[in-house]
């Protein structure tokens, strides 16, 4: 088993060998067995215990074996106490979910903190099957398919290579004590429930049902690892990248088909999910501006294109002032560059409009207001005495909705200067 263990490491390439590893180590049967195969193997690695106390006396039993562990391979160990149920009740999270959450930010901390370059746990085949078959009673689209990766950033699962059975057996041949977890017999846990029930019915139907599945679940992880090649060519052909956005043709956007995976697989990393793409799918027959919000961005239908960017209005509830003392200096600190200049008369062959403007000082009143544009605003077009909304102003100079959000106005009170 040591050999196949190396091996495997090697050929997932999981962790260099100079690299510092840490352990989740519960002192059950498997993450045992893994810490003493990666002392075999003279790898380096130390061990990170999470008390959970959800068990009473056995939380603290577990405790104790894991810092004789450390002890016994010479590394170095931390310990973490958690109110697990109590941050469950307030996130209003199951307690699987909440340990799961509390665990994996504090390995998070600890790599930062302490320089690991590498978190390990010690899930191992049986533990994929029971995964795929959770995943395949929920609803899941590909990705819940693929199961548990040995390497998923930089959380690695060393022991993917074998399963159960083969961990007992390599327990009971080295004469490895362990400790048991009572709750691991209880069915009322969805896990233990296809653990103890499930899958024995189904070796009943194929005895070799779980070398079978394993093997499934790599030809899934195959089909995934082309499926996302396509995508992330697709998103190279129609992704425009502007700044901070993205513009995508519509005409080749809502061509795709089946549209609904196209748009999920292509939008989901901005934070858009299933319920948003089929708002999104109701873009293409919208007028301008209308948008669709996901946590972080936005996507919005602009006159033959959607643009996606970052969902907050960055300055739009800003405004800065101007003084008559500013005009003194000759500029002003604001998000437009502006320039000051008093002048008795406006010279003749004077600048272009579009980057100077002369403006009767004796009609303003200080301090003048650099603000964003606002529904609703107006100002009188030179030449005109009709008022002209800033909104149809906008649409015939052909802005999309994030240009017209980036327009800074120079205002006198309540009006556009």
């Amino acid at each position: 088993m040591l050999s196949d263990f190396i091996t495997f490491v090697k050929k997932e390439n999981l962790f260099k060998t100079k690299d510092r590893t840490m352990h989740a180590v519960s002192g059950g049967l498997d993450s045992v067995v893994m810490a003493d195969l990666f002392h075999r193997a003279g790898f380096t690695f130390d061990i990170a215990h999470a008390n959970f106390h959800l068990r009473g006396d056995e939380s603290d039993r577990d405790e104790l074996f894991v810092k004789n562990l450390a002890e016994k391979y010479r590394v170095r160990i931390f310990i973490k106490h958690f109110e697990t149920t109590r941050f469950a009740r307030k996130n209003k999270i199951s307690i699987q979910v909440a340990a799961r959450q509390l665990r994996y930010k504090w390995f998070d901390d600890l790599l930062s903190e302490h320089g690991y370059d590498r978190v390990a746990t010690a899930h191992h085949l049986d533990d994929q099957v029971e995964t795929f078959l959770i995943n395949l009673t929920r609803g899941t689209g590909i990705a819940g398919l693929h199961g548990i990766l040995p390497l998923q950033g930089r959380i690695i699962r060393p022991m993917m290579f074998t399963g159960r059975k083969e961990i007992e057996a390599y327990a009971l041949e080295h004469k490895l004590d362990f400790v048991e977890d009572s709750s691991n017999l209880s069915t009322k846990y969805t896990r233990n429930r296809i653990r103890h029930k499930v899958i024995p019915q189904l070796e009943r139907i194929n005895p070799s049902f779980r070398q079978e599945l394993t093997r499934t679940i790599g030809f899934v992880r195959d089909a995934e690892t082309i499926y996302r090649q396509a995508i992330e060519q697709k998103r190279k052909e129609i992704f425009i990248l502007c700044g901070d956005q993205i513009c995508i043709p519509s005409e080749k956007f809502f061509r795709l088909v089946p549209f609904e995976a196209w748009a999920y697989e292509l939008l989901s990393p901005f934070g858009f999910n299933h319920s948003n793409v089929i708002d999104i799918a109701g873009l293409e027959d919208s007028i301008p501006g209308k948008e669709v919000l996901s946590a972080t961005h936005r996507i919005i239908k602009n006159r033959d294109s959607l643009i996606i960017a970052p969902g907050a209005k960055t300055g739009l509830e800003k405004t800065f002032l101007i003084t008559s003392d500013d005009l003194a200096h000759g500029a002003v600190k604001s998000p437009v560059h502006l320039g000051f200049e008093i002048l008795n008369k406006i010279p003749a062959g004077f600048a272009d409009p579009a980057t100077a403007a002369y403006i009767d000082m004796d009609r303003l009143n200080f301090p003048l207001l650099i603000r964003k544009w606002n529904r609703g605003d107006f100002f009188y077009p030179m030449g005109m005495s009709q008022r002209k909304k800033l909104s149809d102003f906008f649409t015939d100079q052909k802005l999309s909705m994030i240009e017209k959000e980036k327009q800074w106005l120079l205002c006198c009170g309540d009006d556009i200067v």
